[in-house]
C-alpha cells in the first residue's frame, strides 16, 4: 500500500527504496492521503508504510498492529514554506506561529 500524491509521483520513500535496494516493492493500493490507508489495510494481509505518529494514532483506534521496518529507513522532515513576498502577512505569520507552536509539544521519536 502507498500513498501518491494528485500528479502520481512517485513518493519519495518509495524512491528511496528503489535506489537502495534496486527494485521496488509490490504495489497493491495507491490512495491520495495518508488517513485512508488503514481502511484498505484493516481484514487483510496488507501492510503501509507511513510516519510514526500517524501509525501510533491508527493503533489505538483501529485494528492495526505496528511493526517495525526490517532495515533502516531514512528520516522524513517537515518544513514549512512560503513567498518571501508573504513574510509580513499577518496571516501568514499567524499560521507559521501555530504551526511551529504545536510542533514543540510533539514528543521526540
Amino acid at each position: 500500500m502507498v500513498y501518491q500524491n494528485e500528479q502520481g509521483a512517485n513518493p519519495w520513500f518509495e524512491q528511496w527504496y528503489a535506489n537502495q535496494h534496486g527494485t521496488t516493492r509490490r504495489i497493491e493500493v495507491v490512495t491520495h492521503g495518508f488517513v485512508l490507508m488503514p481502511r484498505f489495510i484493516v481484514g487483510t494481509r496488507r501492510i503501509g508504510t507511513i510516519q510514526t505518529r500517524l501509525a501510533m494514532q491508527f493503533e489505538q483506534s483501529m485494528p492495526v498492529r505496528l511493526f517495525d521496518p526490517p532495515m533502516e529507513t531514512p528520516r522524513l522532515t517537515e518544513v514549512l514554506q512560503w513567498h518571501r513576498y508573504r513574510d509580513d502577512d499577518p496571516g501568514v505569520q499567524w499560521l507559521r506561529d501555530q504551526i511551529i507552536e504545536v510542533a514543540k509539544t510533539l514528543p521526540g521519536i
